[in-house]
């Protein structure tokens, strides 16, 4: 039997069996390893796949979010351009006009400038003339004043001389207020033979012809040397029955009596002088050395 079943060659023995076990076993495991490998690399592309679909639809609708965001932007900014450019174009226009006005107001204010300057210019004039307005005021005031003690001086010296009790000569007396200078007057002629004697007598002085004027003529120490003092401008008055003539001294000066002729110290005759009027003269250190006065009517 036993050499039977080993010549039999369908009949396996345990140990073919068991061989026969762990081939079919290992096969067996090895298709199934084949199996799961590609089932696990099917999945795995069909997970790769899926992911990069869903990042593609991802991606789509990200971008359709980002294109219907960019619309309603460009919507809403379109929109708003519609409200903003009349708006702009409004007050660029407003704008220009505000600009006119405002080169208006320029050119009313540089003609304002130029007015407030000129005004300013004509005040600054009208305060220099105000000034020499004031200046001129001043000084017609001033002679004005001048004026009135002038003529209140002469109403005093006149009627100092009205009113004066002494006595005329014959050609009337003489006075001379400013310098306290009184005679009386003795009328003679150049070369009489008594105008000495009516010059060297006491409140007398002689009052005579002299080519083209009238002329007294008397001692420096009966009075006449006050004569010296007389200023140009003062004046003196002769007094007669028939009223009194004034006169206003225009000179005083040293000359000399040659005898026939009065002259200045240059010995130029005074009657180049003084045509018309009255000369009074008295010695100064001697009968040829003289002092002399001119004197013109008033």
């Amino acid at each position: 039997m036993h050499a039977h079943w080993q010549d039999n060659p369908c009949i396996q023995t345990e140990e073919e069996t068991a061989v026969d076990r762990r081939e079919s076993r290992d096969a067996g495991a090895d298709g199934t390893g084949s199996h799961s490998l590609a089932f696990r690399l099917t999945g795995l592309l069909c997970m790769i796949l899926l992911t990069v679909n869903i990042f593609v639809c991802r991606t789509a609708a990200v971008k359709a979010d980002i294109l219907a965001g960019q619309t309603k932007a460009i919507a809403s900014i379109k929109e708003l351009a519609e409200k903003i450019i009349p708006q702009k174009t409004a007050a660029l226009l407003a704008g220009q006009d505000l600009y006119a006005q405002m080169g208006g107001c320029m050119v009313d204010a540089e003609r304002t400038d130029i007015r407030v300057e000129s005004l300013a210019e004509q005040a600054g004039n009208d305060a220099v003339n105000a000034s020499l307005f004031d200046t001129v005021i001043s000084e017609r005031a001033e002679a004005y004043r001048a004026e009135q003690a002038r003529l209140e001086a002469i109403r005093q010296e006149f009627a100092y001389v009205e009113n004066n009790p002494k006595g005329l000569g014959s050609a009337g007396r003489l006075f001379i207020p400013s310098v306290d200078l009184d005679v009386s007057l003795a009328a003679s002629s150049r070369f009489n033979d008594d105008i000495q004697a009516l010059t060297d007598m006491e409140d007398c002085a002689t009052y005579f012809a002299y080519e083209n004027m009238m002329v007294i003529a008397d001692h420096v120490h009966q009075g006449f040397w006050k004569m010296k003092g007389t200023a140009v401008g003062a004046r003196a008055y002769i007094k007669t029955a028939d009223g009194i003539q004034t006169y206003v001294c225009i000179a005083n000066m040293p000359g000399h009596n040659t005898g026939p002729t009065l002259t200045d110290n240059a010995y130029n005759s005074i009657s180049s002088y003084n045509p018309g009027g009255l000369a009074m003269y008295t010695c100064n250190g001697g009968w040829q050395n003289i002092i002399i006065t001119l004197w013109q009517p008033e």
